[in-house]
């Protein structure tokens, strides 16, 4: 029951972050500066472990205790 709670937040999470990195990407109506650079990085550098690491990995390789 528990991993299922904690798989469920940790992919939740992770969809959210992708989500704010699409939109960021393409609410780019203005010049983009490099602050909107630092942005976008900065938020894929948070995704890539968020969503490899702790959605994917991590609830597949976990021990379960049924």
């Amino acid at each position: 029951q528990w991993l299922l709670v904690v798989s469920s937040s940790l992919w939740v999470t992770a969809a959210s972050l992708l989500l704010l990195l699409v939109a960021l990407v393409l609410a780019g109506d203005y010049e983009p500066s490099r602050y909107y650079y630092l942005a976008i990085s900065g938020i894929g550098y948070i995704l890539f472990p968020c969503m490899v690491l702790d959605a994917a990995v991590w609830t597949n390789r976990f021990p379960r205790f049924d």
